[in-house]
């Protein structure tokens, strides 16, 4: 993220392996919370991973779309809990 007045679009990265949704829903929470934010971009970049933090990506996003609008975009390699 950048400066909200500037940039009212977030951009949170999945990057490599997913081992942990931690530090991610983190992020995602905080800018759900931020009224400055009118959107969200999830760019993907990863083969996938475990399937708990996979699981626990998707449903917070499913849950958050309503708040403001959600949306991915897609690299190089999304697959597995990637694409999901």
């Amino acid at each position: 993220t950048g400066n909200a007045a500037k940039h009212p679009v977030a951009v949170l990265e999945i990057n490599d392996v997913i081992m942990s949704s931690k530090e991610f829903l983190k992020q995602l929470y905080k800018e759900v919370a931020n009224d400055s934010i009118k959107a969200i971009v999830v760019r993907i970049d990863s083969p996938g991973g475990a399937v708990s933090p996979s699981q626990d990506i998707y449903e917070a996003i499913k849950r958050f779309k309503s708040k403001k609008p959600i949306v991915a975009s897609m690299g190089n390699t999304a697959a597995s809990g990637g694409l999901y």
